[in-house]
């Protein structure tokens, strides 16, 4: 049941957001935990390079997100009614209203992923950090036992 779930086959639009991101081996690794197959569990963090390759794709995303933005922009500049009637302002104005609502929420996803961009930065400084010190430890004991 629980690889089920998070390999997608039970689990639907959240796991294909996952597997889209982190990819399947991701998932994979996820399932082995949850089903206890993989002997000890734990988390490990993502390599260097899985992180870079994540940081890339939510800054494509980010990209994107720009772009329709400044299509929605357009849209709203384009909205003007054909004539000066009710029913052609009414329709304009229910149009422009919803154009905006769409802008309002393009904003809302762009911080959003700017905020994850830099969170995925931040993480990745501080495991390239902890990986510094780990190796300046792993040196300095080696040149103290080389010494022996």
């Amino acid at each position: 049941m629980a690889d089920e779930a998070v390999s997608g086959v039970g689990a639907g639009a959240a796991a294909a957001a996952v597997r889209q991101v982190w990819g399947q081996s991701f998932l994979d690794q996820v399932a082995a935990g949850a089903s206890g197959s993989s002997g000890g569990g734990g988390f490990r963090f993502p390599s260097a390079e899985e992180i870079d390759s994540v940081i890339r794709k939510w800054e494509a995303e980010h990209e994107t997100i720009i772009e329709d933005g400044e299509d929605i922009g357009y849209l709203l500049e384009l909205a003007t009614p054909p004539a000066k009637d009710q029913a052609s302002t009414g329709y304009v104005e229910t149009a422009r209203a919803s154009l905006k609502r769409l802008q309002e929420q393009n904003m809302s996803m762009r911080s959003y992923v700017e905020t994850y961009i830099e969170k995925l930065l931040a993480a990745k400084r501080a495991h390239q950090g902890q990986e510094a010190e780990s190796e300046a430890a792993f040196s300095r004991a080696n040149s103290i036992t080389d010494g022996l």
